[in-house]
């Protein structure tokens, strides 16, 4: 999870970091403008779908997303959930 007022672009900078140093599968939650925003890189071979892991956060917030099974990215309706769409990540990981 990234702190508050990180938007979109931000997440992909940071993300892009993070993939510079590690090849896990990668989720950064963060909430700007009164929204949650979300990105998930899982590199290729990767045991989880970005989308559906993407998904099964935004979900936790009444958020929604899009992508591809390696990358997607999405905003949630409720930020003040972005710690329950973190929970949410990772269970749907422990599940996999």
């Amino acid at each position: 999870m990234v702190p508050s007022d990180v938007d979109a672009k931000a997440l992909n900078v940071a993300i892009d970091a993070v993939l510079k140093r590690s090849a896990l599968p990668t989720l950064l939650i963060g909430s700007e403008g009164g929204k949650a925003s979300a990105l998930a890189v899982v590199p290729k071979g990767g045991s989880v779908d970005a989308k559906a892991w993407l998904a099964a956060a935004l979900g936790a917030c009444g958020g929604k997303g899009g992508g591809k099974a390696d990358r997607a990215q999405g905003t949630g309706g409720d930020p003040a959930k972005v710690d329950e769409a973190l929970l949410a990540a990772v269970k749907f990981v422990e599940s996999s």
